[in-house]
């Protein structure tokens, strides 16, 4: 037993954390207040001892906290099927990055009257994690799109794109920063936001390592812009967005207000970032399109959901598919999950399906991929949200079921001020109440051609109407930062 007088090197209590989050890879049983209490306790380990940080050992440390929140993502996050379950967890982990964000910025960064006097709220630079092709990025195309077609914008933006490529199109108020390490980074940022006097800082439905970035102030005002993450809420962010509805509108969430906005979902074709009639680029895209061209060449119907691991991870939901791939001989599954092991493989294949699904790692280019499916059988009790605005554009419809989650999440949420206001019939665009009438409309699609036809109209009829504001995401984003 350690010797509680002879505590341990903040380094060394980090590598103890790196090698527990590497055990859990193989661990099943293991409960979310277990792990929370493993991590509040080193966590407490590394503040008590935190004197012996050198400026050398937390450049180590927040690169090698940012390998273990990767690890945790793979090996937790990516398992959990609860929000509850999920915004514990981004806590527990979160604290680890918050406190040496804060590090960061005492020794390298700028406390709150040090920032730039001669920066401009109008100087905004946003915050890209992940690749620019994913679904949750149409808020910042929406954007972008909006600002070309505005002409007295009044916001100046620029973009980091911090584990991606710099989108073509936007090359030329860029920075590419994914081939430095997570500490030059922040390094970066911080020079970035003094060279280009930025004042407001957005950062667009961010994950993993979210805590080391919004852990601390980088600018004046710090904004949080989601598709669905509303489990997190720094004291380091000023405002949060979330869309988008029809209609401008706000709502309460954790005693703090959150600005919806209006958006397009339509992929803009002049923008060569996606579009319906865009082509595979990487060469997974490409070996997944060949397969599902020889499934279609056989005569499968093909049915997918593309949903993260953690929400096809119900129980029910699985079931359902089960049951929808034992009623209907002809139907082909495809889902997406890049996790190793999963609850949905093991279970399909325990139930002799093994020669009736396939796991999909990963999907660059949505479009060119979604518009072979012939149906998006939306995962529940938590779905998707703009990978089935995504699906309808590319020409494939979807299915959806009504749940709590869902209402506070997904793509329902948007839709139910229409739906509320009787202006639409939810099951005329695919929205369904229970799982007993998901079942009989997914049985009922899956063998006729012409109903998922006439599913597909309803669907983009809907969204063209009430989803494709062409400027409204720039004008009221405009508004919410420079009020």
């Amino acid at each position: 037993m350690q010797d509680l007088f002879s505590p341990r090197h903040p380094v060394e209590t980090m590598k103890d954390l790196q090698g527990y989050v590497h055990s859990l890879r193989d661990t099943t049983t293991t409960s979310h207040l277990t792990v929370c209490g493993e991590l509040k306790r080193r966590f407490i380990e590394l503040r008590t001892n935190d004197k012996n940080i050198a400026s050398s050992d937390l450049k180590y440390l927040i690169n090698l906290f940012a390998e273990i929140d990767h690890l945790f993502f793979r090996n937790v996050l990516g398992r959990i099927a609860t929000e509850e379950e999920h915004a514990l967890y981004i806590s527990a982990i979160g604290n680890f990055g918050q406190y040496l964000s804060l590090m960061f910025q005492e020794r390298y960064g700028r406390n709150d009257t040090l920032l730039p006097s001669n920066s401009s709220i109008a100087n905004v630079l946003f915050i890209i994690k992940g690749p620019f092709d994913l679904a949750h990025m149409s808020f910042v195309k929406s954007f972008i799109h909006g600002l070309s077609k505005c002409k007295h914008a009044e916001i100046k933006p620029w973009f980091a794109f911090l584990d991606a490529d710099v989108p073509r199109s936007i090359s030329h108020r860029a920075y590419g920063l994914s081939q430095l390490t997570v500490f030059d980074k922040l390094c970066r940022i911080t020079a970035i936001i003094d060279e280009q006097k930025i004042g407001t800082t957005i950062w667009p439905s961010v994950s993993q390592n979210v805590s080391l970035y919004l852990g601390s102030r980088f600018a004046k005002q710090q904004i949080y812009w989601s598709a669905r993450y509303r489990n997190r809420l720094y004291d380091t962010v000023d405002k949060y967005f979330f869309g988008a509805r029809a209609e401008v509108t706000q709502v309460q969430y954790n005693g703090v207000s959150w600005r919806y906005g209006r958006f397009s979902v339509r992929e803009w074709h002049g923008m060569s970032i996606v579009d319906g009639q865009s082509e595979c680029l990487l060469s997974s895209d490409l070996k997944w399109s060949n397969f599902i061209q020889r499934k279609k060449a056989q005569g499968w119907i093909i049915c997918a959901t593309v949903s993260s691991e953690r929400k096809v991870s119900s129980s029910n939901f699985r079931c359902l598919i089960a049951e929808l791939l034992a009623r209907n001989p002809a139907m082909y599954y495809f889902y997406t999950s890049r996790s190793a092991k999963c609850p949905m493989q093991n279970y399909l294949i325990q139930k002799g399906y093994a020669n009736r699904f396939k796991k999909i790692d990963w999907i660059g280019r949505m479009s060119p991929i979604l518009r072979m499916f012939d149906l998006v059988l939306d995962s529940f009790p938590v779905g998707a949200s703009h990978a089935l605005c995504y699906a309808v554009n590319a020409g494939t419809p979807f299915i959806s079921l009504e749940t709590i989650a869902n209402l506070e999440s997904s793509l329902l949420e948007t839709v139910s001020p229409e739906i509320i206001s009787g202006r639409i019939r939810q099951s005329d665009i695919g929205i369904v109440k229970t799982k007993e009438a998901y079942q009989m409309l997914a049985n009922s699609l899956i063998g006729n051609n012409r109903q998922r036809e006439l599913l597909l109209s309803n669907q983009k009829r809907f969204i063209e109407k009430t989803l494709s504001n062409a400027v409204g995401m720039y004008e009221d984003f405009a508004e919410h930062i420079l009020q």
